[in-house]
């Protein structure tokens, strides 16, 4: 799937080179282009490497191994109270992301602006970036991380290493958006792990889903109050 992903990256980056320079002209530097420019081009680079590597999880599953994918990948749905704890999985998100802006507080975080941050120069941005991290990469990202990597390390290895090998990869994946800023990746570590406990008690990944859109809205609720970014997405 690494292999895969990283093939994608590299065909998708081709792509759209060529895409910008056939249309936008060879000579155009995306530096100077406006920051909604920026956020366009991000998410639909990132939405479509995202939609390549499901597509392959997917074709893995369930033509490789032939098992039902949404079982495999621990699709199941809350069967008791759901609407209860529904409304708690949201609002542990929306703790954990008051719990990074605190620790954001602590932590000497770094001077300069960050690749996302950068991409946040327009109220049209924000609003591109707000939608694709809410509507969006947690399904994306869950399905990925707590869904079919979690698997396959719970399986092999348990549940501990699971969490801790799919936070650091959660961690690790969100490093060119911040710059690879340590202190932001390790405020990311805390919060993939909090998604893989929920994962690993629920055995779902529907509660972490919720939890992480919880947690996403919640920041990007923060971005719009504050007018700045805190924490990642």
């Amino acid at each position: 799937m690494v292999l895969f992903a990283i093939v994608s990256l590299i065909v998708l980056s081709v792509a759209a080179y060529l895409g910008m320079g056939f249309f936008l002209g060879w000579d155009v530097d995306l530096e100077q282009a406006s920051s909604r420019t920026k956020a366009a081009v991000a998410i639909v680079f990132q939405g479509l490497s995202s939609v390549l590597v499901l597509a392959f999880i997917y074709a893995l599953i369930t033509v490789k191994h032939e098992l039902p994918f949404g079982h495999a990948i621990g699709w199941r749905p809350i069967e008791y109270r759901p609407l209860f704890y529904g409304a708690a999985y949201s609002a542990a998100g929306a703790a954990l992301a008051f719990s990074v802006a605190l620790a954001s507080r602590v932590i000497p975080m770094p001077d300069q602006p960050t690749p996302f941050q950068d991409l946040l120069g327009d109220p049209s941005a924000v609003l591109i970036v707000a939608t694709f991290a809410v509507a969006i990469a947690p399904v994306f990202e869950e399905t990925i991380f707590r869904g079919f990597i979690f698997s396959i390390f719970e399986r092999a290895h348990g549940k501990l290493a699971a969490v801790v090998i799919t936070a650091g990869s959660f961690s690790l994946i969100h490093g060119p958006q911040y710059g690879w800023h340590w202190q932001i990746l390790v405020l990311l570590l805390y919060v993939g792990i909090v998604f893989g406990a929920v994962r690993a008690k629920t055995r779902s990944i529907v509660p972490p889903a919720i939890v992480h859109t919880a947690y996403n809205m919640t920041l990007v609720m923060g971005v719009l109050s504050a007018g700045q970014a805190s924490g990642g997405v």
